[in-house]
Parts: C-alpha cells; structure tokens; sequence
C-alpha cells in the first residue's frame, strides 16, 4: 500500500475520535492524487459532515475525482447529479446526461433512475419510461424511486395511455420498498379517485405508513382521517396527535386544525384562548383561513376592533370564509359594536355576504326588508331574499320560520 493511500486508511481509522485529524489525513492524499480520498472529501462537504455542507467545495472534489485519467463512477454520479438539481451550479441537463452516461458506461447502475429524470424533466417520456423501468430492479439504489415515477407516469398518462390500476401496481411497489411518495399517492388515490378504486381503510392504512416517516403532508392527512372518522375509527384525541405532530413540522393547514378542534371543542375542551394561539400561528405561516374565526374569537371576547380588524381581512376575495366574515361585518355595524351603527352599511355588507352565496345573511336581509330596517319596507324584496335563503340552503328551524313568514304575507 503507497504512503498516499494508507493516509486514506488512518483517517478511516481516527475519524469518530479525531475528525480534524482525519480531515487532513484526506486533505493530504487527495493533493497526492488518490481518488478515494477526493470522493471521501466531496461527500464529508456535500453533507456537512462534521464540516459546514458546501457544495460549491463538494463539486470541487468530485468532479477533481471525476476528471482524473480512470474517473470514478460514484464521482460522475455526483457531479451529473450537481449539473441536475442545481446544487452549486446552474442547472444544465445536457452535462448532468453527460456525467451519468460516464458512471453508466463505468458500471454504475445507480444512476438509469437519475438518467430517466434527466429525460422526465425535459418531458422525453419515452425514454424516461426505459431508464425508469431499468432501474426498478432489486439491488437498485434507486428501484423505489423508479417505481414511484412510472406510478406517476402510468397515473397521470406522461408517454403511456393513463392506467390507474398500472399506477397503483407501482405505487405499492414503491411503498413496499419504502418510497414515502408511493404511499402518499396511494392514500390519495384510494381515497379520492373513482369509486372502483376508493377503499378508505387502505387510504388510511398507507397515509398512516407515510405518517410514520415524518411526511408532514402525511401527518396532516392522518389528523383528517381520524377526526372524521375515514377509513379508521373516529378518535379526536388520535386526530390531535396528528395535527399537533404536524403543525409542530411547519404545517399551516395543521395548525388551522388544531384551532379549530379548540375553537368547536371536538373531544377535547372548548378553549378560545388556545384556538386563538393556534390560528395566530396559521396565519403567521401563510393560512389566511381562519382569520374569520379568529376574529369572532375577538367578538366573542368583545374585542370589538380586533374582531372588525380580522373580519376585514378575511372578506377579502379570495378567503374560504369570506362571505361569512361579510355577514360579521354586517352583524357589527347592526349592533353598533365598536363601531358607530350603521344600517345602511349593514345592508351594504349582507348584500356582499349574499351575493357570495351565504344563505343566513339572505335571511338577514328578508328581514331587514319586512321590517324596514335600514332599508325602505319592501315586502316584494323581502320575499326575494326568503326564497333564495330557502334556494341556498339554511338549517331545518330557520326554514320553518322563513316559511311562516312568507305564508303570513299571502
């Protein structure tokens, strides 16, 4: 053994104890030319291990190892895969090809799957589908992503006729495999595709396995399952467990739910202050759907402007609840509450609220019609406005009083 490569071999040795050490045992022969070393060095910086992760000195190494007069296949993976993702350089599919061809031609087989995305990216389906398919072989690094990628191309019809049951063949491949991709795609299909493939127990059973790695979409879906009771027993306490785990992972849609089991008390205590926090994070992070509740939270609380300040906002287009913060609005402007009453601004918004489709706030207005609040007494308008909330749908007592009512003006 040269005096080079047995430099490789103590910092193998000392590198647990002793990692600067090591690091310059491998500094030392990469500058002799030991290709081992170089690969070593490219990986300890790509990964921040024990390093700050750099890519830019990670590239270095590797293609150093690359371009040497044998190469190295796990280099030409490395560096093709850097010209792929854009790591430290700018993305350029023909020299990321270029360098998987080289490990390919090297005998490295791990890289047919990184090829077919080379090919997927630039939407040469067909030959994508032939790197896919080689790859998705036992022994592969990559045979799960394989068969996650032709589920996708067999579900979604990219360079093959469409075929969810193809699809779903793969994707069970994948996630028998350990691909968390493959599972998420099957608890969605099972759930949500046609019906000749819904089986919520299997969708529940595969976002579980999903879940269980840490896939924050995962986690979310679970707390779905569970709090509705699909494909598994309805368990809120279990639901909770999941929202919580993942909100906890940056999950904005997680943390509207864990405000809103708060908010409604679903088998938990009914806790404002707690829903509160939970929607103030929501929308710290970008969900600006419970804005409305958040501020009947404030109502509820007669936190009159805070209430106002959110209603407003979440009657802008474009939220979930619009039209109901619209009909709050209104509700304000009825009661005189932190605001100066206003009937005819009442009216304004209930007409906004309406006209989005929110059948109480109809109701509202029939009423204010009859009676001639803020508005001229107008029966005609007024029995308009009951039969498009009976049209839009209210619940089974306001109904009944709606129809009293219209009886009563025959």
């Amino acid at each position: 053994m040269s005096m080079e490569k047995n430099l490789v071999e103590l910092g193998n040795q000392v590198r647990e104890e002793n990692f600067p050490l090591a690091l310059d045992y491998y500094h030392q022969a990469a500058a002799a030319g030991v290709v081992e070393a170089m690969v070593i060095l490219g990986e300890i910086y790509f990964n921040g291990q024990g390093v700050t992760e750099d890519y830019e000195l990670a590239n270095y190494w590797y293609e150093k190892a690359a371009n040497t007069a044998d190469g190295n296949p796990e280099a030409f993976m490395h560096v093709g895969m850097a010209y792929h993702a854009g790591w430290g350089r700018e993305v350029d599919y023909d020299k990321a090809r270029e360098y998987f061809e080289k490990a390919l031609e090297a005998g490295n087989d791990d890289v047919l799957y990184l090829l077919g995305r080379v090919y997927y990216d630039i939407e040469d389906y067909a030959r994508a589908l032939k790197y896919f398919q080689r790859a998705a072989v036992d022994g592969n690094e990559f045979q799960d992503n394989a068969e996650d990628r032709l589920g996708d191309m067999y579900r979604f019809g990219e360079g093959v006729r469409k075929d969810i049951d193809e699809a779903l063949a793969w994707y069970t491949k994948g996630a028998e495999h350990g691909n968390v991709e493959s599972m998420c795609s099957l608890g969605y299909i099972y759930l949500n595709e046609e019906e000749i493939w819904t089986d919520e127990a299997k969708a529940a059973y595969w976002t579980l396995q999903a879940a269980k790695q840490g896939n924050i979409v995962a986690m979310d879906n679970m707390g779905f399952h569970y709090s509705r009771g699909i494909g598994v027993e309805q368990d809120y306490v279990a639901a909770m467990g999941w929202y919580k785990k993942a909100a906890e992972a940056g999950s904005a849609s997680s943390m509207e739910e864990m405000g809103d089991l708060y908010y409604f008390g679903n088998g938990i205590e009914q806790d404002y202050a707690l829903a509160r926090e939970w929607y103030e994070k929501a929308i710290m992070a970008g969900n600006e759907t419970p804005l409305m509740p958040l501020g009947t939270i404030y109502y509820y609380s007669q936190e009159y402007d805070k209430a106002m300040e959110f209603y407003q906002k979440a009657a802008e287009d474009g939220n979930t609840y619009q039209h109901i913060a619209e009909a709050r609005i209104g509700d304000l402007y009825m009661e005189g509450a932190g605001v100066e009453q206003d009937l005819s601004k009442t009216v304004e918004w209930y007409e906004k609220s309406a006209g989005h489709g929110y059948a109480n706030a109809m109701r509202i207005l029939g009423d204010l019609y009859a009676e001639g609040n803020g508005v001229e007494q107008d029966m005609v308008k007024a029995r308009e406005w009951y039969r498009k909330a009976l049209e839009t749908g209210v619940d089974d007592e306001e109904a009944a009083k709606i129809k009293m009512k219209l009886d009563s003006f025959d």
